[in-house]
């Protein structure tokens, strides 16, 4: 290992996990968290040594922390996800020692007067593989906000490019872990020192110097006047694209509607309710968000913070935008009453940015037809998640393309539909209605896109030997994306169809 570094291997919540740290100060970050007041939990002789924002986590450091990150297995019983939660009192204690943490800008004015030791108001968990391209970018702005104490740690899933070393350069703390989005945002949850924790991804952009101050600042006031526990997340804005081309999602981001919050997106929440929820799933590939999503509105809500995530559309412009949108909406569909045989086929459902490539459409209606046909009853529902979360989706379309950009702000179209039609149809009724024209309109892009003749990543011949030779010995082969993440073992959390209430990743 290289001089001015150093390493420990600590078992963290019975898993083996390396942090890595670094005392160079090489990068920018480094030097505007070094001339912060120096960190640490409590005012105790026992915790009164300071610590910089890296630095090494020992088995005695750990002791007495938060409690581990509960088995994923209990995500899924047969009970509701609201049975996890702890009662409404812990909350309120827990609301009120909440409101007395989060003085961030006045502890940080104070102590830089003073030189008092600061209150350690947030920890920024970045999951990184191979994302040497983004992450000092992220870490430099991180390294400059102002009016709050903050630690950064990367929980890295093996990268092979150079990510850990740069993180590593600009003080965070990695956090090394097997890859899968879930597991490493766990273990950099298990790592994280502060009441409030901010899940970023790579590529995401801050917007302002206090951008993050100004967050916790509001989401504190939020949790103040709300009686549930709250998690907060911010609009999106798509920095490398048209912005007419993408007013639609980023009006969506804003609304904290169902399967509106994602990733993407950022995640401010306390850290003891995480735990108590559960945490991330671990054995999902993918749509860890919406999961964590689906619980956190099932016993609690969600808050819009101030500012804007800037993120990249490059996603929808090398896959095709009509492509990229149609594959999650048939994903979320599938998702929303955990179909489990359609995310374990063997076909890639979505890759790692760095492998992207245009998606084709035909293949998926064929894919979508065969389910059907063998499970009449997923038809249904189809319809359900087309009458709940498809019907309102449309009245917000008419709002972009009558207000643009003020959209996320006014939707008459979409009042109309809260006021008038929802009400009548979000209920089995609606929801049987609703078969005839998710048939109708199912046949209809099939029959449209057919004449186009897209071409596509994804091949009408499945490769791998033919269904008639595969065996239990032979199954199908996974993809590319697939093979670096654990295969999908979901199982359905709630029988109805679905499962994601009536609320909500990018």
């Amino acid at each position: 290992m290289r001089d001015g570094q150093r390493s420990v291997r600590t078992v963290l919540n019975g898993r083996s996990t390396t942090t890595e740290t670094s005392t160079g100060k090489s990068c920018v970050i480094s030097s505007s968290m070094a001339s912060r007041p120096s960190l640490s939990r409590s005012s105790s002789p026992a915790a009164s040594t300071t610590m910089a924002p890296s630095r090494v986590l020992s088995s005695t450091q750990s002791k007495g922390r938060r409690a581990a990150v509960p088995s994923s297995a209990a995500l899924y019983s047969t009970e509701k996800w609201s049975s996890s939660a702890k009662p409404m009192r812990i909350w309120a204690e827990r609301n009120a020692r909440l409101r007395s943490s989060l003085m961030g800008v006045a502890a940080e004015s104070l102590c830089t007067r003073t030189g008092a030791v600061a209150v350690l108001a947030l920890t920024v968990v970045i999951p990184t593989l191979n994302e040497s391209g983004h992450i000092e970018s992220l870490l430099r702005q991180l390294g400059q906000q102002r009016g709050l104490a903050l630690e950064v740690v990367v929980a890295d899933g093996g990268s092979t490019d150079g990510t850990p070393r740069l993180a590593l350069a600009c003080d965070a703390a990695v956090v090394r872990t097997s890859p899968g989005r879930g597991r490493q945002l766990n273990a950099g949850r298990r790592a994280a020192r502060a009441p409030l924790l901010l899940f970023l991804h790579a590529d995401s952009r801050l917007t302002a110097p206090t951008q993050l101050a100004d967050a916790v600042a509001a989401f504190q006031t939020a949790q103040a006047a709300s009686t549930t526990p709250l998690a907060g997340h911010f609009q999106l804005r798509f920095h490398d694209a048209q912005a007419s081309a993408f007013t639609y999602y980023e009006g969506l981001s804003a609304l904290g509607r169902p399967q509106t919050v994602n990733g993407d997106q950022g995640l401010l929440i306390d850290a003891h309710w995480l735990d108590t929820i559960g945490g991330f799933h671990e054995t999902m590939p993918f749509l860890e968000d919406q999961d964590l999503g689906a619980r956190i509105r099932a016993v609690g809500g969600w808050t819009l913070l101030p500012g804007r995530i800037e993120t990249s559309a490059r996603r929808f412009l090398v896959e095709g935008v009509a492509e990229r949108s149609i594959h999650n909406a048939v994903t979320m569909a599938f998702f929303s009453f955990r179909h489990t045989p359609f995310f374990a086929t063997g076909r890639p459902r979505y890759r790692v940015q760095q492998d992207s490539e245009r998606l084709a459409v035909l293949p998926l209606a064929r894919e979508i037809w065969g389910f059907i046909r063998h499970q009449p009853r997923i038809l249904l529902s189809l319809a359900r998640y087309v009458n709940r979360h498809a019907l309102w989706r449309a009245a917000f379309w008419l709002d972009v393309r009558t207000h643009g950009a003020r959209a996320d702000q006014t939707h008459p179209w979409l009042h109309r539909y809260d006021r008038w039609l929802a009400p009548w149809t979000h209920n089995r009724s609606g929801d049987a209605l609703c078969i005839l024209p998710t048939l109708i309109l199912f046949f209809a892009a099939w029959g449209w896109w057919a004449a186009r003749r897209s071409p596509g990543v994804l091949q009408d011949a499945p490769s791998g030997p033919p269904k008639a030779q595969r065996t239990a010995a032979s199954p199908p082969p996974a993809s590319a994306d697939q093979s670096k993440y654990p295969s999908p073992s979901w199982k359905a959390a709630d029988s109805r169809p679905d499962s994601t209430g009536t609320r909500s990743h990018h």
